[in-house]
């Protein structure tokens, strides 16, 4: 069995690779060394020291019985973010040398080779690799897309699920806790954010990071539209290893964050004209869907 980037760009056929020697999970002493050598890994989880209190009216009870699964559900995500974490650190560790993912001249007449440094089995590496780098930004978004879920049954908001909904609930936290909005919503310029938010969209949508893209460029002229043909973009694998420990991080530092600045029991439902601050009247929400 041989990927389609193998046959597209080996200069020659190497003998055959099974495919369970290159496709395995790290054992307990891996994993824990794995765990141990990235201390966020450690952190990526909310514990929250109060929680709402069931209020008479339906609104409030609602929220106080949605409030623990949205919890529930958010850790649970984020579990899913330290297991794919470590998987695909595992088979980073293995070896990946596309720091020259193209050489220009190739071997045998090429005109450009891709991956000029590898052979068949780092194919098998890399396809394993890209496979959990793919699942790792899905459940890190994921997770990110939870937490506003759950301020909004923390703080009983009562903001429908739907189109708009997160813009909302960012609305109405900049009236509910000043602090905390700032918080979240400057998150949108952190540069590591911004990577992984782009590494995320085009893994999602467009050419993605982990392949060379095609390398065409349109552009227009005087006359019409012109064409350039060229070597395509590509994200190494030790890049994306830093974008995702970066992440990491910063996620650890947003839950932190977000548990300390939570109000204590019993503030939680602090409607806006009983907010000490009126965050809304000075700061305008982005759009954050």
């Amino acid at each position: 069995m041989r990927s389609a980037r193998e046959l597209s760009h080996s200069p020659k056929p190497e003998p055959r690779v099974n495919f369970f020697d290159w496709f395995t999970l790290p054992d307990e002493k891996q994993w824990d060394k794995i765990l141990e050598a990235n201390t966020a890994l450690r952190r990526l989880s909310l514990r929250i020291r109060s929680r709402p209190k069931s209020l008479s009216d339906l609104s409030g009870f609602c929220s106080s019985w949605e409030y623990p699964s949205w919890l529930r559900l958010l850790n649970n995500r984020l579990s899913d973010v330290r297991t794919t974490y470590v998987v695909a650190r595992h088979h980073f560790d293995k070896g990946i040398p596309d720091d020259e993912w193209f050489r220009s001249p190739g071997r045998n007449g090429l005109s450009v080779e891709y991956w000029p440094n590898f052979k068949t089995k780092h194919h098998y590496i890399k396809h394993f690799f890209d496979y959990y780098v793919d699942v790792f930004y899905y459940k890190v978004f994921s997770a990110l897309d939870t937490l506003p879920q759950l301020l909004n049954a923390y703080f009983q908001m009562d903001v429908k699920p739907g189109r708009g909904a997160v813009t909302k609930i960012m609305k109405e936290l900049s009236h509910r806790n000043e602090t905390l909005f700032q918080f979240l919503d400057g998150l949108q310029e952190n540069s590591t954010y911004q990577t992984a938010r782009n590494i995320r969209n085009d893994l999602a949508h467009n050419f993605p990071d982990v392949d060379v893209g095609p390398g065409v460029t349109k552009y227009a002229t005087p006359g019409g539209r012109g064409v350039a043909f060229g070597i395509g973009r590509y994200t190494t694998s030790k890049e994306l290893m830093s974008n995702m420990d970066g992440l990491l991080s910063l996620v650890a530092i947003i839950l932190k964050r977000v548990s300390r600045l939570l109000p204590r029991e019993g503030a939680a439902r602090m409607r806006p004209s009983q907010s000490p601050h009126r965050a809304g009247q000075n700061h305008r929400p982005r759009n954050h869907e």
